[in-house]
């Protein structure tokens, strides 16, 4: 039993060394080096292209919230500029419309005291026509603040329209109330009032621009 025991072992050992030789005479043979190669690149392709396949997906991502948040704030600032346009034109027209309604007020007042001195009118009626010009000077504050330069034009316009300012008559004895120019008065009446059509009005009418 002995011997045949060693037998078998020889012959195993044999058997591996040639099994070895015939590996190594593979390994050399360039058909199977080509054959391996090729798998070897085929499993070296699959992971790069999952790797790139996640780079890929991430940047993606990244780039569609980038995106999202570029969306965002611009639909904002689009909100947030309309907002501000509508706050701005709804304060033009209020502003304009004082400024008309003051106006006519004062024009009224001075029509009924052409031809008299300041000195000649009743305490509480010259107190009114003060009270008419402050307001004036009021109102034209409130354009001059919140109007286009073309509504601040067109004021001035209106303002000089209605009357010296009595406030800053040096000698009430020697100023006397003129009668108003009513076409020049309303010609600038009409032009403010144009403005405000243009500027206060979504949808202005065609004769409230003319």
């Amino acid at each position: 039993m002995g011997p045949t025991l060693r037998a078998t072992s020889n012959e195993s050992s044999s058997g591996s060394e040639s099994n070895s030789e015939i590996d190594d005479d593979k390994k050399r043979d360039p058909s199977w080096v080509q054959e391996n190669s090729t798998v070897l690149l085929s499993v070296a392709s699959v992971v790069l292209a999952s790797i790139l396949a996640g780079i890929f997906t991430l940047l993606g991502s990244q780039i569609g919230a980038g995106g999202a948040l570029n969306a965002g704030i611009a639909q904002q600032q689009a909100v947030r500029e309309s907002t501000q346009s509508e706050e701005s034109r709804k304060k033009r027209g209020e502003v304009y419309a004082a400024m008309l309604d003051s106006a006519e007020s004062y024009r009224i007042l001075v029509a009924e005291v052409a031809g008299s001195s300041p000195l000649q009118l009743a305490p509480e009626r010259l107190e009114d026509i003060r009270n008419g010009n402050k307001d004036i000077g009021s109102k034209l504050n409130m354009v001059y603040i919140y109007g286009s330069d073309e509504g601040l034009v067109a004021t001035l316009d209106l303002v000089d329209t209605v009357g010296v300012d009595i406030l800053s008559v040096a000698s009430l004895n020697e100023y006397v109330f003129q009668k108003l120019d009513e076409k020049e008065y309303n010609e600038a009446f009409a032009k403010l009032r144009r403005v405000m059509c243009r500027e206060a009005s979504a949808q202005p009418r065609a004769s409230c621009l003319n």
